[in-house]
């Protein structure tokens, strides 16, 4: 049997969630990140004028190395690379912030587009409940079309729903003495006397479930409960 599911929006909103964040690592470089790499690494972790390597009192502060190329403190001594530092780390603030919006945004058009093109069955369907069991299914329509008159309503099918509880744990039981009745007779000529008794009773078992389940289904006997699925022609009629 062929079954078809709606993947929904889940599939490219996680692949789109993937671009805009590479866009958000770009735009965090682009404002700030660039500038701060490059000044860091400018001023240098070791520079000293020549007056403060020959004074033996001044104190100094390298830490030689790679990655301290790298460091904030390299411009420790510089208040206006510092400054502007500040003020671009807010500015990216502010951008990512926008941005944000904007990709949220963007991701709500998206699933709401892909909504309006997805068709299920409950586009065209709605549930009534509390409907007196003694209403039959032509009532239904017909007070349908009596509260709704102007609405030029096409109903496609109206269904009633029934406590299958019974119906489902029947068959669940019977699936299961199947199982064990196909295992005993796999090992017919091993079975002990007790076992070949077993095998009698769940014989018999499933008989009787087996017989229920065709009652049920020749007689209607599921009760049946005060909700009702009526379909549409339409998605304006829902």
């Amino acid at each position: 049997m062929i079954e078809l599911s709606d993947l929904g929006t889940g599939y490219p909103l996680y692949f789109r969630f993937f671009k805009y964040s590479i866009g958000a690592l770009l735009l965090i470089i682009a404002l700030s990140g660039m500038y701060n790499l490059i000044s860091n690494v400018k001023e240098g972790a070791c520079k000293q004028s020549q007056e403060e390597a020959k004074d033996e009192t001044s104190e100094t502060y390298c830490i030689e190395g790679y990655n301290m190329s790298f460091a904030l403190s390299n411009k420790r001594d510089n208040p206006g690379l510092l400054t502007a530092q500040i003020a671009l780390n807010l500015v990216t603030v502010i951008a990512i912030i926008i941005f944000f919006q904007i990709m949220r945004y963007r991701f709500r058009k998206m699933k709401i587009a892909a909504d309006e093109k997805t068709i299920r069955p409950s586009d065209y369907t709605v549930q009534l409940q509390n409907i007196p069991f003694e209403a039959k299914k032509s009532d239904i329509r017909e007070w349908i079309y009596k509260t709704f008159p102007n609405e030029n309503l096409d109903i496609v099918r109206v269904i009633r729903t029934h406590a299958i509880g019974e119906y489902i744990k029947l068959i669940n039981t019977g699936s299961e003495l199947r199982v064990k009745k196909a295992l005993l007779n796999y090992m017919a000529e091993k079975l002990s006397e007790k076992e070949k008794a077993k095998e009698k009773i769940i014989t018999e078992k499933l008989a009787q479930i087996e017989n229920r389940i065709e009652q049920i289904q020749k007689y209607r006997l599921l009760k049946q409960v005060p909700i009702v699925f009526v379909t549409f022609q339409t998605t304006q009629g829902k």
